[in-house]
Order: C-alpha cells, then structure tokens, then sequence
C-alpha cells in the first residue's frame, strides 16, 4: 500500500512538471516569434484588428471586392483589438500575446473537463491505481493543450485556440447539466467560427443520450429540448446568417464552399497515425488488435476491414481541387503531393493505422460516439486540405479515450511536445509553413 501511494506521488510529481514544462514552452514559442514577419493567414488577421482597433468596425475587403477577406465572423479580431486598447501602440507582437493566455485557458478546461468526465464515470478510488485521478486529468489535458498542430497556433494570430476554448467551455457546461449555459457558449463560439454549429449538435445529440440513452423517445426528445431552449437560439441564430449572407463563409465563394471531400478524413487519419505513435505502438506490442478483432465478431471486422480499405484506395483518386492545396509556401503541401504521388504506399499506411487506433480504442461515457458528428461535420464537407480542421475531433478525442499506463501517456505528451516545437521551428523558418 505505501509502495502505492508513493507510485502516485511520484507519477504526480512527474505530471506537474511536465505542466511547468508544457507551459514554458508554449511561453518560448511567443517570445521566439517576437520581430517576426506575419505566418500566413496571420496578415488578414492583423488588418482586421487593427482596423477595430483604430475604431473602424467593418470587414476588412480587398479594394473592389464585395466580399470580406476573411472568412470567418471577426469575434475574436473584436476580442483581440479590445485587449489591445490596454496600449496606445498596437503591434503584431501585442495581438499575437493575447493568444497566449487563451491556450493556458483551453490548458485548464481540457483539465476541468477531463476531471468531470472522470467523476461521472469512475466508481470508489481503490488505491491501486498508479496515478491518482487529478493527476491522470491533468495529463490529459496537456495533451490537449500540446496537440502539435494546436501549440504552435497558440502564440500566432489565428482564430483556432479561442475557438477551441468557447467549445470546451460549452461541453464543460454540457457536462455539468448547464444545458442553457452550454447554448449561449455555442452561440459565442459561432462569432469565432461558423462551422462551430457543428459542435454545438454535436453537444445537443451528446446531452440527449447521456440523459436518456441510446433508446430515445419522442418525450425523451422534447424534454431535452426545453433543457436545451438556448440551442435553439443558436441554431435560429445560425440560419438567419446564412440566409442574409447567402452562405455560411463570408470570404470569396470560390474559396470555401460547402461540398464533400475526403482530403480532411484522410488526413485527419495521418495526423492520429503520425501524432499517436505512442499509443499504436504500445497496442502493436500488447496485441490489441487481434484481442479487439476477436472481440468483434467476423461480420464487423469484414465491415471495418472493408471500410478502411476503400478509405485507404482513395488515395489514388485524392487531388489538390482547392487553389490553396498547390501553394509551394506550405509544407504540408509538399508532404500532401508526395503521399498521394510516389508515397502512394505511405500513403496507404499511415491511413490504415490510423484505422487500426481508432478500432483498439476504448471510449468513456455512452454518449462519447456522438463525437463522431464532429469529425465529419467538421472535415467531410471541405475542399481545402488543412490540419487545423482536425483539432476539434483529436481534442474529443484525447478527452474521451480511455486512458493507458501513465508511463505511456506520459511518453504521447512528451512526443506532442518535440513535434509541436519541431513544427514552430519550421515556421520560423522564411517562406516555409506547415499548417
């Protein structure tokens, strides 16, 4: 028993550390990028910004276009010009500060969240476990806050860290029972991102089952409505936009336009095989796929089997359709082409392993498969290709995964790490930029 109790001391030690660590590198990453030039989509950003700043609330639009330059409703610009009021002189390095502690803020709900989903689904602590429950949550939300394509975004001027942070909050919220709560925070997150809509079903259809399980009534479904009345408002909300503005993106329409594409799934795929090697290695070595296939029966396996086959094929038929998949300034373009070109056969690989980690891993809570609903709201309908789509589904994911060993989850926080600084290095590079 002592022998226990200092195994959890130790792996909580260790856990807090790793905290001071993740932080102080997120804090280097803003203080590295200080005096340099706009990453990418970072320059709209800044016009937006600073034309609120200077008191001139309008889209920012390119001289004879109809049409704003960004795509996205400019809630956050609004948020980061108002901070910014604070100073007399508005810098790129001041705007790009206050996403700095936006990330620490999707830092502390992923652990707030992580904690939740723990007290509602552990039973008594029996002592035994090598790690105490707080110290698991914190884990898990480092590996929120440190999912690679996520941390290098934080001290840049981009929108994703506050999106991600109003969405946590609203399923911290669902969570808790805040149904209404949950609402308004939806409709928040809609003045960051449009496609948050997404989330917010996602959450709607998530507080229905844990409520009243997968056997829903038509009772079942008006109470929950009523629950749920500031959804509604921001669905209603949702609509009316689309309908004065003709469609969901406020940018040029040939640049976001709602179709179906399997560019994002598949490498949505690459990004679980690539970004969790830990965890499909350790599943390599326990034999957890043969345990699981057995486990599923030969119909189910012939299914799944079969599905990701055909997922993996498309490889063949994948093209760059969006003007922005051929730009030679974005490694992942280069890394895209070459998948989909020679490295067919990689290609074909990292997808099926990708497969294969979804099918041996266990999720918390009946309702966690509603976060399916995210991923393919939030990736199958776009032609543009971008890793950043991803975050939202890889974040649920780390969320409601059920956790391994700490000594392996402790390794998955350790390698988003060295990834994610291994990305921001690449993007102080000049000319060159992953995301």
């Amino acid at each position: 028993m002592e022998r226990t109790v200092e195994s959890k001391r130790a792996w909580d030690r260790l856990a807090t550390c790793a905290l001071v660590v993740s932080v102080l590198v997120s804090a280097w990453m803003y203080v590295s990028l200080r005096g340099q030039t706009y990453q990418m989509d970072e320059r709209s950003h800044y016009i937006q910004v600073r034309m609120f700043h200077a008191g001139q609330w309008e889209l920012f639009k390119l001289e004879g276009r109809s049409h704003a330059y960004n795509a996205m409703i400019p809630g956050h610009h609004a948020l980061v010009a108002v901070a910014c009021k604070l100073s007399p002189e508005l810098s790129l390095d001041l705007a790009r500060s206050v996403g700095v502690p936006i990330g620490w803020g999707v830092l502390i709900l992923a652990f707030a969240i992580a904690r939740s989903i723990a007290t509602r689904e552990a039973g008594p602590d029996d002592g035994t476990a090598p790690i105490s429950r707080d110290g698991v949550a914190l884990l898990t939300g480092l590996q929120v806050f440190t999912i690679p394509v996520l941390l290098v975004l934080h001290p840049l001027l981009y929108t994703d860290s506050f999106s991600l942070l109003l969405c946590l909050a609203a399923l911290q919220a669902t969570l808790l029972r805040r149904h209404g709560v949950a609402g308004l925070l939806v409709g928040l997150s809609l003045l960051v991102r449009q496609s948050n809509i997404v989330f917010g079903a996602f959450l709607f259809l998530f507080g229905l089952v844990e409520a009243s399980g997968w056997r829903v009534s038509l009772q079942d479904v008006r109470d929950h409505l009523v629950r749920c009345w500031t959804h509604l408002l921001a669905w209603a909300a949702f609509v009316v936009f689309v309908l004065v503005n003709g469609r969901i993106a406020l940018d040029d329409p040939e640049m976001q336009s709602v179709t179906f594409s399997m560019g994002n799934p598949l490498l949505a795929l690459i990004l679980l095989t690539v970004g969790m090697a830990p965890l499909l290695l350790e599943s390599l070595l326990k034999g957890e796929l043969a345990k699981t296939w057995s486990r599923m029966g030969r119909a189910k396996l012939l299914a799944w089997s079969v599905g990701l086959m055909l997922l993996a094929a498309s490889a063949y038929d994948f093209r760059a359709v969006h003007p922005l998949n051929d730009y030679d300034t974005m490694i992942r373009n280069h890394v895209l082409n070459w998948l989909t070109g020679e490295g067919r056969l990689v290609f074909v690989f990292l997808v099926l392993c990708g497969g294969l980690l979804l099918s041996v891993t266990k999720l918390r809570m009946k309702a966690s498969p509603t976060i399916g609903i995210v991923a393919v709201g939030t990736l199958v309908p776009i032609l543009l290709v971008e890793p950043r789509y991803a975050i939202p589904s890889l974040a649920l994911w780390h969320l409601f995964r059920e956790k391994r060993h700490p000594a392996v989850e402790l390794a998955l926080l350790v390698y988003q790490l060295m990834f994610g600084v291994a990305l921001h290095l690449i993007h102080l590079r000049p000319g060159e930029l992953f995301l």
